[in-house]
């Protein structure tokens, strides 16, 4: 890590310190470390065999922890890249995001370098470990009902900036998710990012309390470009331990531009089929295994690793 991150985290700490100062109980801290090693075979290039490491430190303020400041780094160079490679040239870890958050009963508000999501994480959604420099905002209308704003910045897609202070605020998002019935869900949303304008819709049925069918679109409305994944996902009863899959199929239009490429893992426009399949391994607490299959017109990719957590 730079000096300049060094500095940045520790200023931050320092405020927040002389901020615990006056609250009830004194500064609180946890963390969470996530590993994982994965074979990543595809048909248009050599097999990679590949490690990736998240640290999610988290520095409570308050006793009620209603104040917080939060953090991540992880290995891989890039927004959409957290993975590096055993036998590459760079093993570089990055601060990739460091915020304050403030929860309350009508919702939450962050401020700092932020999450691209702000609960779970959808198939059309930007990398899981990506960042926005900005505030979210976000207000619970009632148990089924919430609303989401982000304001910020989104242009430097290097890990090694993403602590930046930003030039320009040129990322805009709204989002209204509800569950309209029992089994029904729905999440409607405005963006604009990465110098486009879109429309986003989401809609889940509960099949039962252990399946799921979604449907998940994005429209690039300055542009004719689209993309859309609909499949399954849920639990299976194997053995000791279920096994969590999704399957899917997606389409991602071969202009739609970096909002489509920044996904989690993406490999190309086109038409794909995906199944993702994972696991707890016997035996070993907070372990997993995972196997991953793409087809994405004539590439086919295979992802086979084991993730473990430690809290």
């Amino acid at each position: 890590m730079s000096m300049k991150l060094l500095s940045s985290v520790s200023a931050l700490l320092c405020a927040c310190t002389t901020l615990s100062a006056h609250a009830e109980n004194p500064l609180s801290y946890h963390h969470t470390l996530d590993t994982e090693v994965r074979m990543d075979g595809r048909t248009d290039r050599e097999e990679k065999w590949q490690y990736r490491l998240r640290y999610y430190p988290t520095v409570n303020l308050t006793s009620d922890n209603s104040w917080s400041i939060n953090g991540l780094i992880t290995t891989g160079d890039s927004f959409a890249n957290t993975r590096n490679s055993f036998d590459g040239n760079s093993h570089n870890l990055y601060m990739r995001r460091l915020f304050v958050r403030k929860t309350y009963d009508g919702g939450k508000t962050e401020v700092g370098v932020l999450p691209t999501y702000k609960g779970h994480v959808s198939l059309t959604g930007l990398s899981y470990d990506g960042w926005i420099k900005g505030i979210r905002q976000v207000v619970a209308v009632d148990d089924d009902t919430a609303v989401e704003f982000v304001a910020g910045n989104l242009d430097d897609l290097d890990a090694a900036n993403a602590l930046d202070f930003p030039d320009e605020m040129n990322y805009y998002e709204f989002e209204y998710s509800s569950r309209v019935a029992r089994r029904h869900h729905i999440e409607l949303g405005l963006e604009r990012m990465l110098s486009g304008n879109f429309t986003r819709a989401e809609y889940r049925y509960d099949l039962d309390n252990s399946h799921a069918a979604t449907v998940e679109w994005v429209q690039r409305v300055d542009e004719a470009e689209t993309k859309l994944t609909t499949g399954f996902a849920g639990l299976l009863p194997v053995a000791e331990y279920p096994v969590s899959y999704a399957a899917y199929y997606s389409y991602t239009s071969e202009h739609f531009g970096p909002r489509g490429t920044l996904t989690e893992d993406f490999i190309g426009t086109g038409h794909g089929f995906s199944v993702d399949c994972f696991a707890q391994i016997p035996g070993l607490p907070s372990t997993s295994w995972f196997v991953g299959y793409d087809l994405i017109d004539a590439t086919h990719r295979l992802q086979v690793g084991i993730r473990s957590r430690i809290r």
